[in-house]
């Protein structure tokens, strides 16, 4: 089940709902830490997802 949830477009799809829920927020939040770094974060967040190491 964590091999649907991790899929590729899935993530992608999550990743613009952050952007578009967070888009006027102030400069500070962590969500443009997120966006600035998401190539770097991606990959790593789908291996700690499909090892079962993710926490929220």
């Amino acid at each position: 089940m964590i091999t649907e949830l991790v899929s590729i477009d899935l993530i992608d799809e999550s990743f613009s709902w952050l952007c578009k829920q967070r888009k006027h927020f102030p400069d500070n939040s962590d969500v443009w830490d997120v966006r600035f770094h998401w190539n770097k974060i991606k990959p790593q967040l789908i291996d700690e997802l499909i090892s079962n190491q993710f926490n929220f």
